[in-house]
Order: structure tokens, then sequence, then C-alpha cells
């Protein structure tokens, strides 16, 4: 009789698991055009005034 060895695999999770994060190049844009509104809104409040 012969002995055979067997093994089996286990799959597990990632290592590190992804993280839902935002896009940054969209966080980037909204962060920029927030600014320039902001900055505008500005310039026309001292005109205007």
């Amino acid at each position: 009789m012969s002995v055979v060895a067997t093994a089996t695999t286990v799959e597990t999770g990632h290592a590190h698991p992804s993280v839902n994060r935002p896009n940054l190049t969209s966080v980037g844009t909204i962060i920029w055009l927030s600014s320039e509104l902001m900055f505008f809104a500005a310039l026309f409040a001292m005109y205007f005034t």
C-alpha cells in the first residue's frame, strides 16, 4: 500500500482590501471649480457694491 499526500488550497481574502475611494481627478476638479466660483463671486461682489 502506497502513501499519497494530498494538499488543499484555501482561498483567503486580499492581503490589502481595496478601499472604495473617489477618483482623485474628480475631487481635484470639483475643488478647483469651487475655488474659481468663489473667486469670481468676489470679483462680481466688489464690482456691484
